[in-house]
């Protein structure tokens, strides 16, 4: 077993496993459309004593080592160290053709375009990639250069905000799906030409619009509160009410404090009417206000 594991080491497990691969393709041919490139982890249990410097699987022509230790954790066991698989499989039937491991911390967007740009050749394959939003970047775009691809653009990138944030035309939708609509872009993210794909599901803007109703009817009630507490405070001048009073309007998210004005109270000393002249013991105001939208 030893002796085994060594000899598959010094080979490589990556290329042996693309000459599996690549055999079993040619015994049961099979049409490949598109390559899905992706990772997922692996925890382990015991004890790892793996190297402080980080080793990539693409570093170069020799094999090296994996880093068992602790990353994201896709499994959910943040606690213990783990492995990565980075894996890429035809879009028929999920079959894997490339098979990679990677160290506990690996980043998939420094890691899986490099990988398939290596065995571009191996895979002897025109298809198209696709890759989830972790792979778009400006360097990642470059590398993919002679592959069709699709990849999810983040929406944290300041052109992709402006877009979602956009208002367009009802003609420039396209029908695609029962239920679903969209609208081509063109882009020159990373001076690479590319076609964005905006993609407006009518059952999500229809949970989107019912969430927001109930977000509303939540904040407002919490604005009556804010404005009942509002109103049964008394305040020494008009100028602390209304600065109460915009003070309270600022911290609500979808309504506004609508200031009306005060109403002067006077307390004195004695019960009945005051004589001519008598000053009150003190004097407060009371806000007058109501909910706006």
């Amino acid at each position: 077993m030893g002796r085994m594991l060594d000899t598959l080491y010094a080979a490589g497990v990556t290329e042996v496993f693309l000459e599996v691969a690549k055999a079993a393709r040619q015994a049961f041919p099979f049409p490949v459309r598109a390559l899905h490139a992706d990772a997922t982890s692996f925890h382990v249990h015991g004890v790892y004593r793996s190297g402080e410097e980080g080793q990539t699987v693409d570093a170069g022509d020799e094999p090296l080592a994996i880093r068992v230790t602790y990353g994201y954790s896709r499994d959910h066991r943040p606690d213990l160290k783990q492995w990565v698989m980075n894996l890429v499989c035809a879009d028929t039937g999920g079959i894997p053709l490339l098979f990679a491991p990677g160290d506990g911390n690996q980043s998939d967007r420094e890691t899986l375009v490099p990988l398939l740009a290596r065995y571009r050749q191996g895979l002897d394959l025109g298809a198209v990639v696709v890759l989830d939003g972790a792979g778009y970047s400006r360097e990642n775009l470059r590398a993919l250069e002679g592959f069709s691809w699709i990849l999810r653009v983040p929406a944290t990138l300041k052109e992709a905000r402006a877009l979602l944030e956009g208002e367009f035309p009802r003609e420039a939708w396209l029908p695609l799906l029962p239920g679903y609509r969209g609208l081509e872009v063109e882009a020159d993210y990373g001076g690479v030409r590319q076609r964005w794909l905006l993609v407006e599901s009518e059952a999500r803007a229809r949970e989107e619009e019912e969430g927001l109703r109930r977000r509303v009817a939540r904040a407002e009630g919490e604005a009556e509160k804010a404005l009942g507490r509002l109103l049964s405070r008394s305040f020494a001048c008009e100028a602390d009410a209304r600065r109460a009073l915009e003070e309270a309007s600022g911290k609500l998210p979808y309504h506004r404090l609508v200031y009306l004005g005060v109403q002067e109270e006077r307390k004195r000393g004695r019960v009945g009417r005051p004589r001519k002249g008598e000053a009150p013991l003190s004097v407060s105001y009371r806000l007058l206000a109501r909910l706006g939208s």
